[in-house]
């Protein structure tokens, strides 16, 4: 509207200049004609700067309704978030508040207003949620920082909440206050709880699992040694006897009772390399390093894969042994079935209250996928023998530049604890 008073104003000027023009043309007065000029030059200036404002109010008028629709989505999120969002001052008293907040607190949304937040904290998360604010308060930035707090809500039970915070800033950079948004996870903690405890019963009951197969094993490997060894002791003791014994017995019987006692030798062979692997004597009578040492020298003539062993003396319990024992079995295997390589590096150390075990190849390699698959079975009961006892495994592989298994296994309890804080 004003501005169509305002383009008549200047339709009317531009009649009445028309009109002096032609009054001066007949009076032939220069003075009015070089004024009438300038007056003319005026209004044209005024014109063009009419148009300018026009253009420059209608951007203010476009901007205005793109930063009200924006208000208004803002709005939108943060009363209809699924999260409960709190805005408040730099000495931490809530200024606002949406209506999820409220009903969290279970306070009603007006009331929030003027509270501080360390009200609807519980006494033994204080402490840690002033430290955040504090740190927020100091930080330069105004990134998120995520956290988590005990929040104790007026005449209803405690909840954990996991809280996003930001600091606000002014176009200047400067702080004016802090946004906050909540969301209770006390029931996602819950099942975090109730994994974390199934999965350590699943370890104990696998480590319980292997100390039985271990116990098995050496049962056996004694009673293969024992048993079975003194009885083909006997039995080749007895065939010496019965060949002694035989007077006139034709070539045929000599060669079958030399063929017994092969096959007895034979067997006890067998037996000895059975019990072995069941359980190596060496592991029990000499330690880790004598049965770690057999056994690579056992793998390079089975294998032909030449083997480089550097280890240092170390002691370790009988159940930790076994379990680095078998770590380094299953490492070996792997290696001769998939890794088509043509040599393997083995050091054994100690360090810091820890055995370090690491055996690396020369072959083909291992892909990510399958170091994480839960498939390889082979490689998940290394992980898990090392984890029962506090231990670490670490596996990287190259495509084409050969694996590295890299154990790491606490030599007491103690240790391991301490390695878990």
């Amino acid at each position: 509207m004003d501005r169509l008073k305002l383009k008549d104003g200047m339709q009317s000027v531009d009649r009445v200049i028309q009109r002096l023009r032609t009054t001066s043309g007949e009076h032939e007065d220069p003075r009015l004609e070089e004024a009438v000029e300038e007056l003319s030059v005026c209004i044209e200036e005024l014109r063009v700067s009419e148009e300018e404002l026009h253009e420059r109010d209608s951007r203010i008028a476009d901007t205005t309704r793109h930063l009200q629709l924006e208000h208004q989505r803002y709005r939108d999120l943060f009363e209809f978030s699924p999260d409960g969002y709190i805005v408040m001052n730099l000495a931490s008293v809530i200024e606002e508040a949406n209506a999820i907040a409220a009903k969290m607190l279970n306070v009603r949304r007006e009331l929030l207003v003027g509270k501080p937040l360390i009200v609807f904290i519980e006494k033994n998360s204080c402490a840690a949620a002033i430290r955040q604010i504090q740190k927020m308060s100091r930080q330069r930035s105004a990134n998120a920082v995520r956290w988590q707090a005990e929040i104790k809500p007026r005449e209803k039970d405690a909840f954990v909440a996991s809280i996003t915070s930001s600091a606000i800033q002014d176009p200047s950079g400067r702080r004016t206050g802090f946004r906050m948004a909540l969301r209770d996870v006390t029931d996602t903690r819950k099942r975090e709880e109730e994994l974390r405890d199934s999965r350590e019963q699943l370890r104990a009951l696998a480590g319980r699992l292997q100390e039985i197969r271990e116990q098995e094993r050496n049962h056996l490997a004694r009673e293969l040694h024992d048993e079975f060894g003194a009885a083909l002791t006997a039995l080749k003791l007895d065939l010496s006897w019965l060949k002694s014994h035989i007077v006139g017995a034709g070539p045929e019987i000599q060669q079958r009772i030399d063929s017994m006692f092969k096959l007895i030798d034979i067997t006890t062979q067998s037996v000895s390399r059975t019990a072995t692997m069941l359980r190596p004597r060496l592991l029990d009578d000499f330690g880790l390093m004598a049965a770690i040492e057999w056994q690579a020298h056992d793998f390079q003539e089975r294998s032909g894969i030449q083997c480089h062993l550097q280890a240092d003396e170390v002691e370790l319990p009988g159940d930790r042994a076994t379990a680095l024992f078998r770590i380094f079995q299953e490492s070996l295997t792997n290696v001769a079935r998939h890794a088509e390589a043509t040599k393997v590096d083995i050091s054994l150390n100690k360090q810091n209250g820890y055995i370090f075990l690491e055996i690396s190849d020369d072959g083909r390699g291992v892909t990510k996928e399958k170091i994480s698959s839960p498939t390889s079975f082979g490689l998940l009961g290394i992980r898990e023998r090392a984890y029962a006892f506090g231990g670490n495994v670490k596996i990287e592989s190259d495509d084409g530049k050969g694996t590295m298994v890299r154990v790491q296994i606490p030599i007491s309890q103690a240790t391991g604890k301490q390695q878990e804080v």
